[in-house]
């Protein structure tokens, strides 16, 4: 049998050093069913990152726990003393809580009113799971401390894991239901929250407007703290464009768009949306910031020139950039090139997403992506989706600065013959690169006889099939650079260093 008596009778700090050192799992499940001392002093002196599911055994040994982060994967039965009580043994104590759909309307009440003043960040899921419960006002929840937000609003059914799984057949009173516990927690705690995330999935236009409103509502009435905004609107598909309807006169009459155009220093601004309602509100929420580090933005097909300037404004501390349904064509199909060159100044820039709206025929010789090799050197990472890029436009790419630094490369429909595909000098270049880790390339470009031959033997090396036109390679070594020219391999040492 161990002796445990040398451990008791070192210093407090001491031994809370060495509880530090074992893993959760084992603090809980074994080193504090030892005696009487190590369960209080673990129970006491350490914090917590737990999983709590009331469909485990030991759950209710895990609320009596020094929780300090704390996801809910499943909470429906009543705590262990009964509706209305204390859950968690050191609410106090808790700062990030994550909670999902399955979590009893009584349970998150008086959970949030436990631990409301402490909490740091608190991600939530809003929907049908809240129907049927009479709420307090949540106005008696105190977030004292709350800066971070994450909330997934929802009245559809999904098959994703992470959404709520509900009937699809939603009547519009039980939708105003959730509306308004969304609207009703909103206004409650953006005293002092600096990061704001928000997932609506929605079925029919009168709930996007008036999710929309809501939204734009709080934005209204910030404090001046938030630096990060992330919005995502999942619209229901097949909805018929004559249901549009815009945010009411009524809705708008709450807003204040001052306030709203005052927001001008985001340092992280996420819009996604799948509906034109608001969509100019957005646009204008994007164009007017000046210290953006992180930039993600799909509307609906967004003109260039948009961007143009919302980049030139922020080239100083803009560190990732993801722009969807950019587009190059106007009504009379003249088209307006994305120029990279706006990219030149962006000093810091690591990360860049270009993805083109495709609902526009293509033409082969039309360059709709230009002057790549202006791209800073900074560049990690670069995904291309969907542009018409000249084969000479990419070689210039692969010979500049930029290019030589790139560690992380897709390429997807982007060439300017076949199927939009990359030929064989094009990808050649790009596998020779000094620095590239990995490579994403799809489709390859067959069209042109010479240029099959090269890329068939490139596809040799790498195990590939012939004629196939999906092109991956990762390299599991970084202490050496790529050094591959494809047409006299003498070893089989080159091919090591990639791997499929």
């Amino acid at each position: 049998m161990c002796d445990y008596s040398y451990i008791l009778g070192l210093p407090a700090e001491v031994r809370l050093l060495i509880y530090n050192q074992i893993p959760q799992k084992e603090l809980v499940h074994n080193l504090r069913l030892v005696c009487k001392q190590f369960r209080a002093e673990i129970d006491e002196m350490c914090s917590f990152h737990v999983d709590l599911d009331d469909r485990k055994h030991c759950w209710e040994r895990v609320l009596q726990l020094r929780i300090r982060s704390c996801k809910i994967l499943h909470f429906l039965r009543p705590p262990p003393g009964g509706p209305g009580t204390t859950i968690l043994k050191h609410p106090y104590l808790l700062r990030t809580l994550k909670i999902t759909e399955h979590i009893s309307p009584s349970n998150l009440y008086y959970l949030l009113s436990d631990c409301c003043r402490s909490l740091g960040e608190l991600r939530l899921h809003i929907g049908f799971n809240l129907l049927g419960y009479e709420f307090p006002p949540l106005s008696t929840f105190s977030f004292e401390r709350l800066q971070r937000l994450e909330i997934i609003v929802s009245t559809v059914g999904s098959s994703s894991s992470d959404a709520f799984p509900f009937s699809p057949f939603i009547n519009s009173a039980q939708s105003k239901v959730v509306q308004g516990i969304f609207t009703e927690f909103l206004l409650n705690i953006f005293k002092l929250l600096s990061v704001f995330k928000i997932q609506i999935r929605c079925f029919g236009f009168g709930q996007v407007s008036n999710f929309v409103a809501s939204v734009l509502v709080f934005l209204g009435s910030h404090s001046g703290t938030i630096e990060g905004f992330d919005f995502e609107l999942i619209l229901g598909h097949g909805l018929p464009s004559a249901e549009f309807q815009p945010i009411s006169e009524t809705e708008l009459e709450r807003i204040d768009f001052q306030r709203i155009r005052n927001l001008r220093e985001l340092k992280a601004l996420r819009v996604v949306s799948s509906s034109p309602i608001g969509v100019n509100l957005w646009i204008d929420l994007v164009t007017q910031q000046v210290n953006l580090n992180f930039l993600e933005v799909d509307l609906f097909p967004a003109n260039c020139s948009i961007f143009r300037d919302v980049i030139n404004r922020n080239c100083g501390s803009l560190v990732s950039v993801e722009i969807t349904d950019l587009s190059v064509w106007d009504e009379e199909g003249n088209c307006s090139p994305f120029d990279c060159t706006i990219f030149g100044g962006c000093l810091n820039l690591k990360k860049l997403i270009l993805d083109r709206n495709v609902t526009r025929r293509r033409m082969f010789d039309t360059a709709e992506l230009i002057n790549l090799f202006n791209l800073p050197s900074s560049l990690d990472e670069m995904a291309l989706n969907y542009f018409n890029i000249l084969s000479d436009e990419l070689i210039l790419f692969t010979n500049s600065e930029s290019g030589q630094n790139i560690r992380t490369l897709y390429l997807t429909q982007c060439g300017n013959s076949g199927l939009y595909g990359v030929d064989g000098t094009v990808l050649e270049r790009i596998i020779e690169l000094p620095k590239i880790h990995f490579i994403e390339i799809s489709p390859l470009n067959f069209s042109d006889p010479e240029e099959q031959d090269k890329l068939n033997i490139i596809l040799d090396t790498f195990g590939y099939s012939e004629n196939h036109s999906y092109f991956q390679l990762t390299k599991t070594t970084h202490e050496f650079p790529i050094s591959l020219n494809v047409f006299s391999i003498d070893s089989e040492s080159d091919d090591e260093e990639f791997m499929d």
